[in-house]
């Protein structure tokens, strides 16, 4: 660099980064401050079970399921102006719920239709009676029929809490594996507006509800699917394993998803909790994955490029835990691969003693079918066979030996 443009640069000053700051801020610290996306969503019904509600437990579900677009709770607080010796103090003294607009896709079986029906039909009389007493003159002759209008039915000898239709709505904002649930206690709704008809409409139908609600509750955690988040990941939900997972094929990698730690700790996972089937499978597919080289060697170089990257980025002033599911140290290659390969000595045994059974299963379309009937089969077999355990307790002391390498790495505090 010439003195000119030392010169010029000191006295122009450093010029912006073009992604360093967003980087710092929303990518860091595994997405801690990323943004919320919105339509990362799941919305679920908890119904007054005295009510008696028409809707089945699947289709309760799949109300939520229905849900386009809902907005998150909003709020008016109300504040007084008064004077405190010549001075203006603000007091609160009410907080105002802003009502709540729920849109629901036009379903062809009527989930959404059925519901608004059952919760009006719930409340108010209008509809009970036959077309012979909607044509009948009324207006100058004896009441025939005394309950029109808000008459909630069936209420005697249940009590008041039966006329609460509705208990909660839950709504579910996810992000990385994580949820922010808002609770609306006990709505009502004020408004249920069908969609409407155009000759020149190609756009799917909706049906838009309004709500108020008593007030708001909060709670937070991981999402795990029919604990947590209620009727997410349980209905209607591809369950494939991705292909950058270690049940869905994996990847020849070490640090990375799906790669040799990620599957060691899959297959260990379920060796821990007996589904020795899974744990064949997972492992399987990871050694076809390196089947092309020597399973150490491969590994190993695999592991040295990788934690090259991991340098670049570290000089770089840049957090390479962002872009890798787990950092290891130098030895991880030849430790995993230790491991991994052991694992496979008895899965190549335990085949043989299965007799015959592939662990091949490389239809898309067919995936998850296809290796459950395999583990089916596996499992079925495998009480004749004699399973190496042994080479599996060193497997899991070898991936124990990695995840030390990988605390103190953390604890070292290079990547914070």
């Amino acid at each position: 660099m010439s003195i000119n443009q030392f010169l010029k640069q000191l006295t122009t000053g450093d010029n912006v980064k073009d992604y360093r700051h967003a980087s710092e801020l929303f990518v860091s610290g595994n997405y801690r401050l990323a943004p919320k996306l919105g339509f990362s969503y799941h919305v679920a019904f908890d119904f007054n079970p005295a009510v008696g509600v028409k809707l089945s437990n699947t289709e309760q579900m799949e109300l939520g399921m229905l849900v386009k677009e809902v907005a998150l709770p909003a709020f008016k607080i109300n504040a007084e102006k008064k004077n405190a010796y010549n001075r203006w103090d603000y007091v609160n003294t009410k907080i105002n719920y802003d009502d709540v607009r729920i849109i629901f896709h036009d379903d062809g079986a009527n989930v959404v239709r059925n519901f608004w029906f059952d919760y009006y039909s719930y409340f108010f009389r209008d509809t009970d009676y036959t077309q012979p007493v909607y044509g009948a003159g009324h207006k100058y002759s004896p009441l025939r029929s005394k309950n029109w209008g808000y008459t909630p039915r069936d209420t005697s000898g249940i009590g008041s809490n039966k006329l609460q239709f509705i208990n909660a709505i839950r709504i579910y904002s996810m992000q990385q594996k994580r949820f922010s649930e808002y609770t609306l206690i006990n709505p009502v709704i004020t408004g249920f507006n069908h969609g409407q008809h155009r000759s020149d409409a190609s756009e799917p139908m909706t049906h838009e509800m309004t709500i108020v609600y008593e007030t708001v509750k909060y709670a937070e955690g991981y999402v795990v699917p029919g604990e947590t988040v209620k009727g997410f990941g349980e209905l209607h939900y591809d369950k494939t394993p991705s292909p950058l997972t270690p049940a869905g094929g994996g990847t020849n990698s070490i640090l990375g998803p799906g790669g040799a730690l990620d599957t060691a700790d899959s297959v260990v996972k379920d060796l821990s909790e007996g589904n020795i089937g899974s744990a064949i499978v997972t492992a399987a597919r990871a050694l076809e994955n390196f089947k092309d080289g020597d399973i150490k060697g491969g590994l190993s170089a695999i592991a040295s490029a990788e934690l090259g990257s991991i340098a670049k980025d570290i000089l770089s002033g840049q957090d390479p835990s962002s872009r890798l599911n787990i950092p290891a140290a130098s030895s991880l290659g030849k430790t995993v691969a230790q491991g991994i390969s052991q694992v496979g000595s008895s899965i190549d045994s335990a085949f043989k003693q299965i007799g015959g059974l592939s662990p091949n299963v490389n239809s898309n379309g067919n995936l998850l079918s296809s290796t459950q009937q395999f583990v089916d089969d596996a499992q079925a077999s495998l009480s004749n066979v004699q399973f190496t355990l042994p080479a599996v307790s060193t497997f899991t002391n070898n991936v124990t030996e990695a995840k030390n390498a990988e605390n103190n790495i953390r604890n070292s505090g290079m990547f914070t």
